[in-house]
C-alpha cells in the first residue's frame, strides 16, 4: 500500500513538474507492475487511476474555492512559490544521505 501511494503522489509530482501525464502515467502503471504483488496488481492498478481521477475532481473544486475566498492573484503568486520551492525539496531529498546506524 505504501508503494501504491508513493506511486500516486510522484505520478502526480511528475505530472505537474516533470513531464506530461502519459509517461508518468505509464512509469507509474510500470512500477506498480514490477512491485506489487502478482495477485494485487489489477487491484492496485485501479487504485492508482482512480486516485488520478479523484485528484482531478477534487483540485477543481479546491482551487475553484481558492480563487473565490483570496483572489486570483494571492493564488498564482502561491502557486508561483510553490514552483520554486517544490523541486528545491525534491533535489534536497534526492541529495541527502541516509543517516548511519
Amino acid at each position: 500500500m505504501v508503494v501504491a501511494l508513493a506511486v500516486m503522489l510522484l505520478s502526480a509530482l511528475g505530472y505537474g513538474l516533470v513531464t506530461n501525464f502519459a509517461t508518468s502515467f505509464a512509469e507509474a502503471v510500470a512500477l506498480l507492475a514490477k512491485r506489487a504483488p502478482e495477485g494485487r496488481r489489477a487491484s492496485l492498478i485501479s487504485q492508482q487511476q482512480n486516485a488520478v481521477d479523484v485528484g482531478i475532481g477534487i483540485s477543481g473544486l479546491l482551487f475553484g474555492a481558492l480563487i473565490v475566498a483570496t483572489g486570483a492573484p494571492v493564488l498564482f503568486a502561491l502557486a508561483g512559490l510553490f514552483l520554486i520551492v517544490v523541486p528545491l525539496a525534491l533535489a534536497i531529498l534526492a541529495t541527502r544521505r541516509p543517516a548511519a546506524m
